[in-house]
């Protein structure tokens, strides 16, 4: 039998707090984005993987070039509601609860059981319609396998582009009718020294404030550094004026578009 962790006990209270988080949710990740949650087991033990899994990197390098592949920031938000039981267990109410801040309808939720021919089972969620499969073997193989899954049982939309190898030339498959991800027309912004949740939730938010919602589009957040792209329609010394006067970022010396928050 599986060793499991103890689930933590998920009050009234904790939803309440997922629900004013929300608030601050990454509005700027589109619905052109997939977002998958990891859960693995090793000689019995199940946890959840790392983002940095081999999946999650062939999932990327053969997705189509018309969808992105989000992984979860993990922060303490994400862990007070997922653990490796919640995703185990296909809990679906509180996996698109905990997603609703990415902004997605569409979840991957893979259970991997290590070994020597690794066998995951995968939870799909699009647009709300659930779906489930199971892949087996290299990861190259599970990812084209997954990815040819989904193509199958979603609206596809006609396009020149397909997939990178995943299809071959006779294959009808065309990535999903989502929408196209929007152009980043405009300036990447690099801010250090997030170093609580609340400070991530904070910047994104006092960026949004700035420039508005729909300007400011995340593209990484790792180790306390948050990188987004902001639309700026003027030239790029007045966004970085506007970025000075603010009191909460101090740029970084010799740095363009670079800065610590305060």
């Amino acid at each position: 039998m599986s060793m499991t962790r103890s689930s933590t006990t998920r009050v009234s209270a904790k939803k309440f707090l997922l629900s004013f988080l929300l608030l601050f949710s990454s509005s700027s990740v589109t619905a052109d984005t997939l977002l998958i949650w990891l859960a693995e087991e090793r000689a019995g033990v199940r946890d959840l993987a790392a983002i940095s899994h081999p999946v999650v990197r062939e999932l990327r390098a053969q997705l189509p070039p018309s969808l992105t592949l989000l992984t979860p920031l993990m922060d303490l938000t994400d862990q007070m509601f997922i653990d490796a039981d919640i995703l185990w267990q296909g809990d679906q109410d509180t996996i698109q609860s905990a997603s609703a801040r990415y902004s997605t309808e569409h979840i991957l939720v893979a259970r991997i059981i290590e070994g020597a021919r690794p066998l995951t089972e995968w939870l799909i969620w699009l647009s709300g319609d659930r779906k489930t499969i199971s892949t087996q073997g290299e990861w190259s193989a599970q990812a084209a396998d997954v990815i040819a899954f989904i193509a199958e049982n979603a609206d596809l939309s006609s396009t020149e582009d397909v997939t990178n190898d995943t299809f071959s030339d006779e294959a009808e498959a065309q990535p999903l009718d989502l929408a196209p991800i929007p152009s980043l027309a405009g300036y990447q912004v690099i801010v250090y020294n997030l170093i609580m949740p609340m400070d991530f939730l904070d910047a994104t938010e006092t960026l949004r404030e700035m420039f508005g919602e729909s300007a400011v589009r995340m593209i990484s957040f790792n180790a306390g550094i948050l990188r987004v792209n902001i639309d700026y329609e003027g030239a790029l010394s007045g966004l970085q004026r506007e970025l000075q006067a603010h009191p909460r970022f101090s740029e970084i010396s010799d740095a363009r578009l670079e800065f610590t928050w305060n």
